[in-house]
């Protein structure tokens, strides 16, 4: 298996583990659906590439589906054969995040910009200089331990040489009527799914989604971007309706390494500074399992991946700038 399948594979197992013991704890239900999620194959060549990339995986985590079976499982006809994930499903990644800092007692500094990161060789330790945006006065503290989670803004920073790409995503809550009796998230040229859970916070608007564009600089969702969206889910969910006026939706920008992997753990010659960015569409996946291994590490903590995994993870844009310029040097 390739590293990103293993990272994947591990990156879920976490994830659903942690979705079970939080359930435990506090009343999760309302906000996520495990629906099961398919994944449609438009072409052969897909096929083929989805065929090789379960292969080995257990039945009750993943299997092919014909196109007939996909519209059983999905309540709507389905044009394509695919895979469909038996323990996949949505989220609000909003409530997770908020019982995730409840769990952790955390003191939480909301509307503060920092503006600047930096070691001070008088001070043991990293200072965060910014403002708070609403009273306009200054912030500042010292910390042992920084964790960059900084989304899009983490090249400001200037604190790790990786290269970033930086990608606007477009997403729209639809109507449920929109295609009624939809009963698991599809994913095909974007992705639609249910509402999420059945309580008193559940949401019953269908998520379509996502555009993908570095060009595209609007700040808010326009109806280019909702007929992108619709009209590609169109052709593998034919049922669904597509002419719809701009519907309420969402703008966000997704920070990427141009390898596609997040980046993750300590930041070489930086002692005391961590990284967890650059998980691109997949940040709800993966991010949970990032901030172990980082918590792990901090603490001194066995981590819980493969060593040779973690490595990859936390050093790979390191060890490739020293290997270029060893090769310069060499020229030279």
């Amino acid at each position: 298996r390739t590293i990103w399948h293993r990272w994947t594979l591990a990156a879920f197992g976490y994830l659903t583990g942690l979705l079970g013991d939080l359930d435990k704890d506090a009343d999760l239900n309302a906000d996520v659906n495990f629906c099961g999620v398919f994944q449609s194959a438009e072409d052969s060549k897909e096929t083929l590439r989805l065929a090789r990339a379960i292969q080995n995986l257990p039945l009750d985590l993943v299997r092919p589906v014909t196109a007939e079976e996909a519209s059983k499982l999905c309540g709507t006809t389905i044009s394509h054969n695919g895979v469909f994930f038996n323990r996949g499903g949505v989220l609000s990644p909003g409530k997770l995040c908020q019982l995730l800092l409840q769990q952790a007692k955390a003191i939480v500094h909301r509307g503060v910009r920092i503006d600047r990161l930096y070691l001070d060789g008088s001070k043991s330790g990293w200072i965060a200089e910014g403002q708070e945006l609403d009273s306009r006065n200054v912030f500042d503290g010292e910390y042992d331990v920084v964790v960059l989670a900084t989304g899009p803004g983490t090249p400001d920073f200037k604190l790790t040489q990786a290269p970033f790409d930086i990608v606007r995503g477009q997403m729209h809550y639809i109507p449920e009527n929109s295609l009624p009796g939809l009963r698991s998230v599809i994913c095909h040229s974007g992705y639609l799914t249910p509402g999420t859970g059945t309580g008193s916070t559940s949401n019953s608007s269908l998520a379509a989604g996502s555009t993908y564009s570095r060009t595209d600089v609007s700040t808010t969702a326009h109806l280019a971007g909702q007929k992108e969206i619709l009209q590609k889910l169109k052709t593998g969910v034919p049922d669904l309706k597509a002419d719809l006026d701009l519907m309420p939706g969402f703008v966000g920008l997704r920070i990427a390494c141009q390898d596609r992997m997040p980046l993750i753990g300590p930041v070489s010659g930086k002692p005391g500074l961590y990284v967890s960015t650059g998980h691109g569409s997949r940040g709800i996946l993966s991010s949970p399992l990032a901030g172990e291994i980082i918590a792990a590490h901090v603490c001194g903590d066995p981590i819980p991946v493969e060593s040779d995994l973690f490595d990859h993870f936390a050093e790979r844009y390191t060890r490739r700038l020293a290997s270029r310029n060893n090769d310069k040097r060499n020229r030279n």
